[in-house]
């Protein structure tokens, strides 16, 4: 969005039609988009205010086919546009604001990874783990596939830096339950071949063993292996008996595209996120810690 229409604020929807340019966002960035936005031929749409349509009513009374990119699009807005009238997403396989952006787009960042261990979190991975495999069982799931890369962060006490201000990195999970073991799949951007970062590989392994998974509990694989194949196929769903969690507002449309409706169980949080959100006496401390810093 950036890149396309100048305007830095946190939040603000782009859309690009055969004649026209339009762009929505709160009153909080009325006065920076309108500045940002001035001789890039985007028209700013004043979310909430009189005369200005939701992009959704807009979408609609336009009768236009509206195209996205399948990997930014979660599964709770998909649902929402088809709630509010509008015809289904088109998923277009290849972005297409990537297209334009071309070569001077900048490489996906890659920060070395720090370990956020028991002594931080009050928890180890694998009790985690654990955890998260009871949860599944009592839905009657049998895996769970991640993208919020916080919650990912919680549930292998690991921390990064790729995204300003943020202490994540980027990352997939595959939680799932194989008759009495329980399978992880943890798909790191250090293991992409551009980054080929062997030693926040040795730390992980060596921190997840640290922290009570062996081997053959968290597998690591590469960022850049991550699709909606490889999370139907390690979310076992070969087996028509499969139900693989998904939770609406962070999955998206590409993630889930492999996995049949029929083995889809659509929750509103996940188990790490309702976990994530009751804090130990550990991370108590911590907060409060980080409150006075």
């Amino acid at each position: 969005v950036e890149w396309l229409t100048g305007f830095t604020g946190s939040a603000g929807t782009a859309v690009v039609t055969a004649d026209k340019a339009l762009f929505w966002t709160d009153g909080r960035y009325f006065l920076q988009a309108a500045e940002q936005l001035k001789g890039t031929g985007f028209e700013l749409m004043k979310m909430s205010e009189p005369g200005v349509p939701d992009l959704e009513d807009w979408a609609r009374e336009s009768k236009l086919v509206v195209g996205v990119d399948p990997t930014l699009i979660s599964l709770s807005a998909a649902e929402e546009w088809s709630r509010k009238g509008c015809d289904d997403f088109k998923l277009v396989q290849h972005n297409l604001v990537d297209r334009a952006w071309a070569e001077t787009k900048p490489k996906r960042s890659a920060s070395a990874l720090r370990t956020h261990g028991v002594a931080l979190a009050g928890e180890s991975v694998a009790s985690k783990i654990a955890r998260v495999a009871d949860a599944l069982k009592e839905k009657g799931c049998t895996s769970l596939v991640l993208n919020a890369l916080d919650q990912i962060c919680w549930l292998f006490n690991l921390r990064g830096a790729d995204i300003e201000c943020n202490p994540v990195f980027f990352a997939y999970a595959v939680v799932a339950l194989d008759e009495s073991a329980v399978k992880v799949t943890l798909f790191l951007r250090a293991l992409d071949g551009d980054v080929n970062d062997g030693a926040t590989k040795d730390a992980v392994d060596a921190h997840l063993v640290a922290e009570g998974c062996s081997d053959a509990t968290v597998t690591l694989e590469a960022y850049s292996n991550f699709n909606a194949a490889a999370a139907a196929r390690l979310a076992g769903c070969d087996n028509k008996g499969a139900k693989v969690m998904l939770e609406k507002a962070t999955t998206t449309l590409a993630m889930a595209a492999d996995i049949p409706p029929e083995q889809r169980v659509l929750v509103d949080a996940s188990p790490v996120e309702l976990f994530k959100a009751k804090k130990n006496e550990v991370e108590r401390r911590g907060l409060e810690r980080a409150g006075i810093k």
